[in-house]
This record gives structure tokens, C-alpha cells and sequence, in this order.
């Protein structure tokens, strides 16, 4: 092996203090490590289960379950255990309605054993425990109750969720319990049940960031994020094509856009308020 002289081994020095330096600025370290809410919704964007569209009479008996677990208070209780409250009260008929029940085309409902697809990576809703395989979450708690009620056992596949939609319409599983909002769109396509929680769209930003009182003009020149195919995906998307003007990219799970707000790469993550709050506990303590 040669040696080195003197002179390359200064000049290997300073090379290795300028990589360093460069590294550090890829960082992006935040200037604040506290979270919070800067824009709410006004309207409330309800939760309900979503079954395929000739599953009539199985759509009919989770609605009724679903008034059960509210009048004997376990919806409440299962709230209260991911929430801290009860956020099911005044939630509305919501879903579905006017359905003519068609029990031909309907054999769900007559299972012994519900396979319930759901994205595993949205905590509170539905994320895996820290031994990296037990699911847990409230839709999961939810669902046990549900299918208990109706006298059927559940078993849970964890499906992306841009495939999740398509996999129902498949038959690959029986039922969407995955913190699926109730839309328009959704409910021409399937099936949705009344709501079983509430919900809404906001905007979880660092502590440092300025509070959006005009969401249509408050995001221009920030980094945005969301979960690709969800209605915080679907709501920036209408800002863009209106005229806002803030740089905009999407994840396939929510954990992933949640990184990149603690790493400080985005000032904003686009959410449902159920995983923002629930994050913004674990981070802030």
C-alpha cells in the first residue's frame, strides 16, 4: 500500500468536512418538534362500512348492529378507549338510503365468518402493535363488536388503499372498515352504512406555522402533503385545479406523510382529524 503525503491527507479532511456539512443541510431538521392543528373543515365528513353494491340485506343488518352498539353503549365505550371521548353522539342517519333489499343476490349475509379488509397503517383506525404483527385500532374494536352482535366471527386482511375499493368489487373480502368516508361517489359505486363515528378534514402543520384562516389562498408557497385516493387527497387536489399555489405530493400510507412533517421535508400534512389528533398525543406528549 502507498502512503500518503501530508498534503492528501488535509485535502481528505476538508473533503470529509464538506460532506458533512452537506448532510446536515439534506436534513431539514424542523424548527419545531410540537404539532398542531392550523385549519379545521366546517362540515363534518362521517365514517360508515362499505359493502357491495347487491349486498342488500347484509347492508340492512349492519345498520340495525350499528343502532345496537349505540343503544347499549359499547360505540361509546370503544370511543372513548382510542379518543378520549365520545365522538359518536347526533352522527345522523347518513349512507345509503331508499335501498330496495334483494336477499337473491345477497348470500353475505349468511356467512358464519366476515372478512373484513381494512389499510393497516392509519393509526388510530386500524395500525399494527409495536411487536410488528398484533392489528389493532379503533375500526378493528369496532368490528369485532359489529359482527359479534350479528353473530358471525371476523377476520381481518390487511389491502393498500388504492386497491381496497377494487378488491371489494372482486369479492376478495366481504366488507370496507377502513375509516372509509361516506361520499357521493362512494355510495353510487357501493353500499355505505349509516356513520359509526364522526369525522373531518384538517390540516396538521409544526407549532411554528401560522394558522390557515382562508384555505383557498392560506396554503400558497407551503409543502403539502396526503394519503393518496382520500378526501384530504381529493380536497388539495380541488385547491390546485381553483388556482392555490402550494407544492403538492402524496403517499400511499398516511405514516409515510406523517414522516415527512416530523422530518421537516413538508409544513403540512392534509388528514382526517381522528389521525391527526391521535398523532399530535404521541408527539406532543
Amino acid at each position: 500500500m502507498r502512503k500518503l503525503s501530508i498534503r492528501w491527507i488535509a485535502l481528505i479532511l476538508v473533503l470529509g468536512m464538506f460532506g458533512a456539512l452537506a448532510a446536515g443541510c439534506d436534513k431539514q431538521e424542523p424548527a419545531s418538534d410540537k404539532f398542531k392543528l392550523a385549519w379545521e373543515s366546517d362540515e363534518a365528513e362521517p365514517i360508515g362500512v362499505t359493502v357491495h353494491k347487491d349486498d342488500t340485506k347484509f347492508w340492512e343488518m349492519i345498520n340495525a348492529s350499528i343502532d345496537n352498539l349505540k343503544a347499549n353503549g359499547k360505540l361509546k365505550e370503544i370511543s372513548e378507549k382510542w379518543f378520549g371521548a365520545d365522538v359518536t353522539p347526533d352522527l345522523g342517519e347518513g349512507g345509503n338510503q331508499d335501498v330496495t333489499v334483494d336477499e337473491s343476490k345477497d348470500m353475505t349475509w349468511q356467512k358464519t365468518k366476515i372478512v373484513v379488509a381494512l389499510d393497516d397503517s392509519y393509526p388510530p383506525m386500524e395500525f399494527v402493535d409495536n411487536d410488528g404483527k398484533t392489528q389493532i385500532g379503533y375500526d378493528l374494536d369496532f368490528a369485532r363488536a359489529l359482527f359479534e352482535d350479528m353473530g358471525m366471527e371476523v377476520e381481518f386482511e390487511s389491502t393498500a388503499w388504492d386497491q381496497i375499493f377494487n378488491g371489494l368489487n372482486a369479492r376478495r373480502y366481504d366488507v370496507i372498515i377502513s375509516a372509509t368516508s361516506i361520499t357521493e361517489q362512494r355510495m353510487s359505486e357501493f353500499l355505505q352504512t349509516k356513520p359509526y363515528v364522526a369525522n373531518k378534514v384538517v390540516m396538521l402543520t409544526r407549532e411554528d406555522v401560522a394558522d390557515i384562516t382562508d384555505i383557498t389562498t392560506g396554503l400558497n408557497d407551503m409543502r403539502i402533503c396526503s394519503q393518496s385516493g382520500t378526501t384530504a387527497d381529493d380536497l388539495c387536489q380541488e385547491l390546485l385545479e381553483d388556482g392555490s399555489t402550494f407544492t403538492y405530493s402524496t403517499y400511499e400510507a398516511v405514516n409515510l406523510a406523517l414522516d415527512e412533517l416530523t422530518f421537516g421535508r413538508v409544513d403540512g400534512v392534509m388528514v382526517d382529524i381522528v389521525v391527526a389528533q391521535y398523532y399530535m398525543v404521541q408527539k406532543n406528549g
